[in-house]
């Protein structure tokens, strides 16, 4: 049977989506306005589509998306509807697993970040949802805007291969940079397990919680809470915890932390996995949560898992900074930190 994948992914500026008939016309619209930088490096746009060669090529990609063979999205501003990239996942092996990510941008859009979002995005879905051993990207040596995105995006660069490929032009060989992610839960001769928090000793998850979020305490408009002593799940692989989830279940099935180590590797998403099956055992209808206005990739995270934002609690950070001072005020990109917003899902 075919891999059940999203047609669509959202993040914070962009929609990804499949191609479909008729995407063709603004494709190419977006290839001649950057005809001279993609030549450089594509043989595609090296060749000069006409509207009608890219119309085709866009329907066998439709095709190789509903095969499972390439799985190409289209990248769209979500504020305009603008066309502004390709990228997608390209030489699948589904045995393996593995997959390469490919990407090109519409050059009136370079240098916003747009691609950068996109790969992130990309990545962790290869990583979580379709739970890829590898996630590769090749890189002309040359190309230092192409290799940009996976040295931002914590790629290894496993190598440079010698006289790999040739120019697209063909007139000279080129050097290719191979970059990769490994999904650290499916690496071999490593053993990973979750963990009921009770089983954990507690002067572990205190110095876990200590060691990457300062303090084991949480502070909500809900309540203080010292996440080490709450139930939860942990994942510890090969020894170590690489993350944790801890709740509350009352009145309601309260999510109060969440926290991985390990990004993209689908750790946050089994842990919740395995917080929203207890709660339904325990017959709870729905299970809420509280984030902060700044963190944008976690309510992105919670969307995709269907929980929705149903309040928003203004300055109740301003007030739980009163309780704990070392809430910092800003986040890493200068975002005040100051409500809480409340989301929920229906179980």
């Amino acid at each position: 049977m075919l891999r059940e994948v999203k047609r669509e992914l959202h993040t914070d500026r962009l929609l990804l989506r499949a191609p479909q008939p008729g995407d063709g016309k603004q494709v190419n619209k977006a290839i001649q306005s950057s005809i001279h930088e993609l030549s450089q490096w594509l043989p595609f746009a090296y060749q000069n589509p006409s509207a009608e060669d890219t119309e085709i090529n866009t329907r066998k990609a439709a095709a190789q998306f509903l095969s499972r063979e390439n799985l190409r999205y289209l990248m769209f501003s979500k504020k305009n509807g603008e066309f502004i990239g390709s990228t997608g996942f390209h030489n699948i092996d589904w045995d393996i697993p593995k997959l390469e990510i490919g990407y090109w941008i519409d050059t009136r859009y370079s240098g916003k970040g747009y691609m950068l979002e996109a790969v992130e995005a990309l990545t962790d879905y290869a990583l979580t949802d379709l739970e890829m051993a590898r996630v590769e990207i090749q890189c002309d040596r040359d190309n230092s805007r192409s290799r940009a995105i996976p040295e931002k995006l914590e790629y290894r660069l496993e190598g440079t291969i010698v006289n790999d490929d040739r120019s697209v032009d063909g007139g000279m060989l080129t050097d290719t940079c191979v970059y990769a992610r490994i999904n650290p839960g499916l690496e071999p001769g490593v053993e990973k397990e979750i963990m009921e928090n009770e089983e954990i000793n507690q002067h572990i998850l205190k110095e876990f919680f200590n060691n990457n979020w300062g303090s084991p305490q949480m502070v909500l408009s809900s309540g203080s809470f010292q996440c080490d002593r709450l139930p939860g799940y942990t994942i510890v692989l090969d020894g170590s915890i690489l993350g944790c989830v801890t709740f509350v279940a009352d009145e309601q099935f309260e999510i109060i932390s969440l926290n991985s180590v390990k990004e993209g590797a689908g750790i946050g998403t089994e842990l919740m996995d395995q917080a929203e099956s207890y709660a339904r055992s325990l017959g709870y209808k729905e299970v809420k949560l509280t984030t902060t206005n700044d963190n944008l990739k976690a309510v992105r995270f919670y969307q995709n898992r269907g929980f929705r934002v149903t309040d928003i609690r203004k300055d109740a950070v301003i007030e739980a900074r009163k309780r704990k001072p070392g809430i910092p005020e800003y986040n890493d990109r200068g975002i005040p930190i100051q409500d809480e917003w409340i989301l929920v899902k229906e179980l």
